[in-house]
């Protein structure tokens, strides 16, 4: 009959097998200047989608003003070329060191808040990065999206939920009838990206608007009797868009982040690299 191994052996043996599964800790990220963002978050009622010509209006109109103004800067100013962007979503433990760094500029305490900031970072040092993290974190990697210098690069990654928003009762002869309005509910995440020559022609300034929905199941608010005949349902969703405007060289990289999720644990970042080629 085959020997028990001691407790003690058997407790260094998990101990081992513990430390051999955990990555290595990371070099500390090196970050270059920081920027402010324009950050907007809430929880409340999702609206349902709009239609499909209702988005003829780019989100990043609010930041160059009207979308005629926009065309007009973009051939006047924009000058010629191509621009190759590169998407990373990273979601990150919220008390993960490189969440903190971006948010803070330094190792803090705990109890610190995060806020959402941005921060240069080396075209070479956030490739090596996203390898690391591969190991440590959950990594959405977009393929490039070429687009003309002064027009915008859209990647949305979505999903689409119909919900019951509306219900219209009916007694005719003593018989009830209840017609239900569903209306259907996108949730996900939308990046669009302008690249423009700078007017002193030393680099491109970024234009970039992340926008986040993130659905919870939605909730019943009403019911008609007891939900026998159709019940009325509200979803709520945690929305947040974050805008920076951000000179970069021709080929330059960048950070944004990091901002809450509906799992108090993590929080995400947008990676974004971009690359100018000249016509």
């Amino acid at each position: 009959m085959p020997r028990s191994l001691p407790a003690a052996a058997l407790a260094a043996a998990a101990l081992f097998a513990a430390c051999a599964s955990s990555p290595p800790p990371l070099p500390p990220l090196a970050l270059g200047e920081r920027f402010d963002v324009v950050y907007d978050g809430r929880v409340g009622v999702l609206p349902p989608m709009e239609p499909a010509v209702a988005e003829a209006t780019s989100a990043l109109a609010a930041l160059n003003g009207s979308t005629a103004d926009a065309k007009a800067a973009a051939t006047d100013d924009a000058g010629t070329g191509t621009a190759a962007v590169r998407l990373w979503l990273i979601e990150l433990p919220a008390d993960d060191p490189d969440a903190r760094a971006l948010a803070d500029g330094a190792a803090v305490k705990a109890a610190r808040p995060i806020h959402a900031r941005g921060a240069h970072i080396t075209p070479k040092a956030l490739v090596e990065r996203i390898e690391s993290w591969h190991d440590r974190a959950n990594v959405v990697s977009a393929p490039f999206l070429a687009t003309k210098l002064g027009e915008p690069a859209m990647l949305r990654i979505s999903q689409q939920r119909a919900a019951v928003s509306g219900l219209r009762v009916q007694s005719q002869a003593g018989v009830l009838a209840v017609d239900p309005q569903v209306d259907t509910y996108e949730h996900g995440t939308r990046i669009e990206v302008r690249v423009t020559r700078n007017g002193e022609g030393d680099g491109v300034t970024a234009a970039i608007v992340w926008s986040m929905i993130d659905m919870n199941e939605p909730r019943t608010v009403a019911a008609v009797d007891g939900g026998a005949f159709g019940s009325l349902e509200v979803p709520i969703a945690l929305q947040q868009t974050t805008k920076a405007e951000v000179k970069l060289a021709t080929h330059g990289a960048l950070l944004l982040g990091p901002v809450p999720t509906t799992d108090r644990r993590f929080v995400q970042a947008l990676a974004v690299e971009i690359e100018i080629s000249a016509q």
